[in-house]
């Protein structure tokens, strides 16, 4: 399959997707990163290179969240 059909595919299918749907699986990553954060980016590092990596995935997640609206 072409990427032009794939990417019509993927369009057409996120046309059906509620409002609902869309929260749903933004909350879902969300979730997810948010235990990425308190897991595996230790909070009380003086290294502030972590707080930087957090701020290009929140950056990331606004964009793709604009993107679905």
């Amino acid at each position: 399959m072409s990427l032009y059909l794939m990417e019509i595919k993927r369009t057409t299918a996120m046309v059906r997707w509620t409002e609902h749907d869309r929260t749903l699986a933004l909350t879902t990553v969300w979730d997810a990163l948010h235990e990425y954060r308190e897991n595996l980016i230790p909070p009380d590092r003086p290294d502030t290179s972590y707080d930087e990596q957090w701020d290009e995935i929140c950056l990331a997640m606004a964009m793709i969240k604009e993107c679905l609206e």
